[in-house]
């Protein structure tokens, strides 16, 4: 083979290869971002053990710190006088709920959730990227109302702090709930929270709203065990940008932040969320590296779906011959052949 078709074959390769690259960087750093801010809430009585105020200030490093603390203080406490480096003090306006890349989220004592984004006085920018996804999400629950059953209620929103207050779902993200009881969720419950989570993405669409991480974690479960759609802090309304990745397990083929969004990208996420939520496994689980996973789908190849009732839906997410939820929600309705979801007579 001459020179020149060598060539031609590796740049042909390098220019499949990039697109995928960037979107597992994209995912990695949304993933590093999340374990470098996390640190959980310290009780108050270890916080007066651990701070004495009067003691020598430390020598405050050049730079931004590579850690950052987030410690919350109850109602009426003082700041210590003296405050390391790389910690922020924070006014709590509960108890410890749910971790948050931008936001603190707390049950608050008269029973809702309360996101207060994170404050970053070593990084100002980052911390008014913190408020715009709050006043994102808020926008998104605006647009959505209060009469859509797949959606948490909105309870308040306050412009000035960028505090969101949102109806509790008491079990939590779908994802944890269902590792930790994966023997016990009987068909018919998979067969309903499948409707609920199409429906809801549904009434995201109709409102011109892309999810864009519509993952597992992004779904929340009520004690009456329903689902909702939740976390729009990422969201695209009316044809905004990407501002976030979905996790590689759930990554659409060819993503990158250049991407126009479109609902197509969240019917590919939407079969991937089907596919746990009628398995109880994340899309390619037998696969251990992110990389390959998306390998994998950027050929085409999906995760094997014999002897699912809905496994044709969950490849039409996948492969784009679904279009749309109400698509979704049409063929999941003709295979399970009947309407499990007690919320359908609910007008969303």
């Amino acid at each position: 083979m001459s020179l020149s078709k060598h060539l031609l074959r590796l740049f042909t390769g390098i220019s499949k290869v990039w697109p995928l690259a960037i979107s597992l960087c994209a995912s990695s750093w949304n993933n590093l971002l999340a374990f470098l801010s996390w640190q959980p809430i310290k009780a108050a009585a270890a916080l007066a053990k651990d701070e004495i105020p009067g003691a020598a200030p430390e020598k405050k490093p050049q730079g931004r710190p590579n850690v950052i603390r987030y410690i919350g203080l109850p109602e009426a406490s003082r700041i210590p006088d003296t405050v390391p480096y790389g910690t922020i003090y924070y006014p709590q306006k509960g108890t410890y709920a749910g971790f948050g890349m931008t936001a603190h989220i707390e049950l608050a004592p008269e029973g809702h959730v309360v996101k207060t984004p994170k404050t970053n006085p070593y990084n100002l920018q980052a911390q008014e990227r913190n408020m715009a996804d709050m006043r994102t999400e808020a926008a998104v629950y605006g647009r959505i109302g209060h009469n859509c059953p797949y959606i948490p209620k909105m309870v308040a929103w306050d412009p000035k702090t960028c505090c969101l207050s949102l109806e509790y779902l008491e079990n939590g993200a779908l994802a944890e709930y269902m590792e930790e009881n994966a023997l016990e969720i009987e068909a018919a419950l998979r067969r309903r929270w499948a409707l609920q989570a199409t429906r809801g993405l549904r009434a995201l669409h109709a409102v011109g709203i892309i999810h864009g991480d519509l993952t597992p974690r992004n779904v929340l479960l009520g004690a009456d065990n329903n689902v909702r759609v939740a976390d729009f802090a990422g969201s695209c309304i009316d044809g905004a940008s990407y501002k976030i990745c979905a996790g590689e397990r759930y990554i659409i083929p060819g993503w990158s932040f250049n991407k126009k969004p479109e609902p197509a990208d969240d019917i590919f996420l939407l079969g991937g969320l089907i596919y746990f939520i009628m398995t109880s496994k994340e899309p390619h689980h037998d696969l251990e590296s992110a990389f390959d996973v998306a390998k994998q789908y950027n050929a085409g190849v999906f995760p094997d779906v014999a002897g699912l009732d809905c496994g044709a839906v969950i490849q039409g997410c996948w492969k784009g011959s679904l279009g749309s939820a109400d698509e979704v929600l049409v063929q999941l309705l003709r295979v399970f052949g009947t309407d499990e979801d007690p919320l359908s007579d609910i007008i969303a």
